[in-house]
């Protein structure tokens, strides 16, 4: 039997409001809270958010 997990992300805000949130945060204006993990390593994201370990967002590059 297989077992699926759905990874689903959320969003705050509207559109317009992420997108000024991103050009302030190229321009240095914010620090955006997050922790990078390769594809490969989406499992140890999902474990270190479930321990409390990342602080913001985990975010995963592909």
């Amino acid at each position: 039997m297989a077992v699926f997990t759905t990874i689903v992300g959320n969003l705050v805000g509207t559109w317009s409001e992420l997108y000024e949130l991103m050009e302030l945060a190229d321009r240095g204006k914010v620090k955006l809270s997050m922790q990078e993990y390769k594809l490969d390593d989406a499992n140890k994201a999902l474990h270190d958010l479930n321990d409390g370990k990342v602080k913001g967002r985990a975010v995963l590059v592909p």
